[in-house]
């Protein structure tokens, strides 16, 4: 029998991303062996939200479980290094404070290129540059919501989008005026976990699960010889991951990421719901029917953007999207005019045979 995860307690407003799935096939414990198997099993926190890794059919030494986890810790600590907001000193907070630019790291620069492409890709739905919009909706890192005005709001939509960034170099970034910046909040956390399982490859653990916060990325099969099994969350305001499932997939070498408005958000002196996914189209809080978009692609950094960038297109664009896309697939949960919940999802989602809702 699967085994949901325990949620930790989390902090949902820092936690701005945490995705809609949840592992169904994977029992966390402070041990290195998964209860009741042979699988290695590794946790912590990270990027204001928690990890987990699981390993199957392995058999390692002591001392490469040791190295394993401090390769997975150095490497975690180093992404934060680079792409946090949230560390006065880190790569992107010096971007962010300089005037035209300033060499980087390969791998931040690789990041900020994979975000710039599908910012084109997708007409600015998604863009790194929503940094100033983040902060002024009070999703940023002081947390200061500042409701802004049209006029405002047209101030800061003058610095923000993707094309004032440009990539000089594997290890230089420049932008066209002193007050852009970035944030790589929807796609760092994807990212980071195509990193650890490259450290688990690299060490020979060929079949093995990465989440971070909710994001995933399975290769192999799990400890029974099958597909690893992932739960979609039901998308409930305010709800605890894991608490209630819309469904699942299995997946063998794939990944999953989910976006969706349900849990950071606030009511506005309005009344209005604000939720944290950002249009820099706009430059207001996505609002539309979509509850939540869960993305299905190679690798996670790719399913972590796309998911956000689909959910701010809505079921209608974000399908039509997807159609044209090979190796991408997504299945939106829709709200329909009395509360109700419909899913909708593109061709291959449920063609594929991966997918099966819950009753």
């Amino acid at each position: 029998m699967a085994h949901l995860i325990q949620p930790r307690p989390l902090n949902l407003r820092k936690t701005v991303l945490v995705g809609g799935v949840v592992l169904l096939a994977i029992a966390l414990s402070y041990c290195p062996r998964d209860s009741g198997s042979s699988a290695l099993v590794w946790r912590g926190g990270t990027m204001g939200t928690a990890y987990s890794v699981k390993a199957a059919h392995s058999d390692i030494s002591e001392d490469t479980y040791g190295e394993i986890s401090r390769e997975i810790d150095a490497y975690l600590t180093e992404i934060n290094r680079q792409m946090s907001t949230y560390i006065p000193d880190s790569e992107i907070n010096a971007f962010n404070r300089s005037e035209s630019g300033l060499t980087l790291s390969t791998s931040f620069v690789f990041v900020v290129r994979a975000a710039l492409d599908l910012a084109a890709a997708t007409g600015g739905a998604f863009d790194p540059t929503v940094a100033p919009l983040v902060d002024a909706w009070g999703f940023g890192p002081d947390g200061k919501r500042l409701e802004p005005g049209d006029a405002e709001l047209n101030g800061i939509m003058r610095r923000v989008g993707f094309s004032h960034i440009r990539v000089v170099s594997d290890v230089e970034i420049g932008k066209d005026m002193a007050e852009v910046s970035l944030d790589l909040n929807a796609i760092a956390k994807g990212y980071a976990v195509d990193g650890i399982a490259g450290i688990l490859s690299s060490h020979g653990l060929s079949n093995h699960l990465v989440e971070i916060g909710g994001e995933v990325r399975v290769h192999g099969s799990n400890s029974k010889g099958s597909a690893w099994t992932l739960g979609i969350d039901a998308p409930i305001e305010n709800s605890i991951p894991g608490q209630s499932l819309w469904g699942f997939v299995q997946l063998s070498n794939a990944a999953l990421a989910t976006s969706g408005g349900y849990r950071n958000l606030y009511k506005d002196n309005t009344g209005a719901v604000r939720a944290h996914i950002i249009d820099p189209r706009t430059g207001q809080p996505a609002d539309h029917s979509v509850a939540s978009v869960s993305v299905m692609a190679r690798t996670c950094f790719e399913a972590d953007a796309m998911a956000t960038a689909l959910y701010v297109m809505g079921a209608g664009e974000g399908l039509e999207w997807v159609e044209s896309k090979s190796g991408v697939e997504a299945l939106f949960i829709v709200r329909r005019p009395d509360g109700s919940m419909q899913e909708v999802p593109s061709s291959g989602f449920v063609a594929s045979g991966l997918y099966r809702r819950f009753k």
